[in-house]
């Protein structure tokens, strides 16, 4: 498997996601941010990014954490997400984020 995005990008069904993650977790190279549907949703809800393109959010989200930290940022949104800010009904009153979301519904 190669190690760089450059060459992961140019084979089939291989895009930005499929890449970071590869190269996060086989390589420990952190070369951009994962933005999957629950990183996506959750930089939207905590105004983390104005766009809704993973495309588009990715580099919003690398300018906000260090580059050693787009692993870890990206796993830990991805987990917040699925357990805790899910897309139908995002149990807030569990939320260790609720007093800083601009989302929260009490603020």
């Amino acid at each position: 498997v190669p190690c760089t995005m450059e060459e992961l990008l140019v084979l089939p069904g291989v895009a930005r996601k499929t890449a970071s993650v590869v190269l996060a977790w086989a390589y420990g190279i952190n070369a951009g941010v994962t933005v999957d549907t629950h990183v996506s949703r959750l930089a939207q809800r905590l105004r983390l990014s104005r766009h809704s393109e993973p495309r588009q959010i990715e580099p919003d989200l690398m300018k906000l954490v260090p580059r050693a930290e787009w692993q870890n940022l990206s796993i830990r949104l991805i987990f917040h997400g699925r357990a805790v800010c899910n897309a139908r009904r995002p149990l807030c009153g569990e939320c260790g984020l609720a007093d800083l979301c601009p989302s929260h519904p009490g603020r």
